[in-house]
């Protein structure tokens, strides 16, 4: 498991989703469809953005999705109604005190 309740993480922008998964029509504003089944609409987009600017969200729960085929861990934030895939996270905000054990895990690689 990547993150666990309480880690900060950052959520990636409609551009960088794009970027890295393509979009496929849906309404008006489109989806982003992602492998682990979570798609990522632009609407959720705006929602994280006006929640908060700088993209960052505390994790309150994790668990492991059995519909998703190989299972995902997923993890949800009390503040925002959704359930959040590995691959909406641009990184994890580290605590003051730990160690950057890698120059790239500060970077938006």
């Amino acid at each position: 498991m990547k993150y666990k309740k309480g880690d900060k993480i950052k959520i990636k922008t409609w551009g960088k989703m794009e970027k890295e998964f393509g979009t496929r029509a849906m309404y008006n504003d489109g989806e982003i469809v992602i492998d682990s089944h979570r798609p990522f609409y632009k609407e959720i987009d705006k929602e994280i953005k006006d929640l908060r600017s700088n993209r960052v969200l505390i994790v309150s729960e994790v668990h492991i999705s059995t519909t998703a085929t190989p299972p995902v861990i997923e993890y949800g934030v009390v503040e925002f109604g959704y359930i959040i895939s590995d691959e909406w996270i641009v990184f994890k905000k580290q605590k003051l005190d730990e160690p950057i054990n890698n120059r790239f895990e500060i970077l938006d690689l």
